[in-house]
C-alpha cells in the first residue's frame, strides 16, 4: 500500500468520523543535514501529524477486551 492510498482509505475516513485528528499540522521542517542526521522526534520533523482521538482510542480498547 502506498503512502497515497494508505491516507484515502484509511487516515482521511478515520479522521472524518472523529477516530483521529491532526496533531501537528503544516510544520515546514528544517533542511539542514545535521537536523536529518540528529534530529528528535519534535513538531518541527513533520508536516503533518495525525494521533488517536478520545473515541479512537475507546474503540482500540474495546477490540483488545475481546480479543
Amino acid at each position: 500500500m502506498n503512502k497515497k492510498n494508505l491516507a484515502d482509505r484509511m487516515i482521511y475516513p478515520l479522521a472524518l468520523n472523529g477516530y483521529m485528528y491532526k496533531h501537528f499540522d503544516k510544520l515546514t521542517p528544517s533542511q539542514t543535514l545535521e537536523d536529518h542526521l540528529f534530529r528528535d522526534e519534535t513538531k518541527f520533523n513533520y508536516r503533518v501529524r495525525y494521533a488517536l482521538s478520545q473515541k479512537g482510542r475507546l474503540a482500540v480498547q474495546r477490540f483488545y477486551n475481546t480479543l
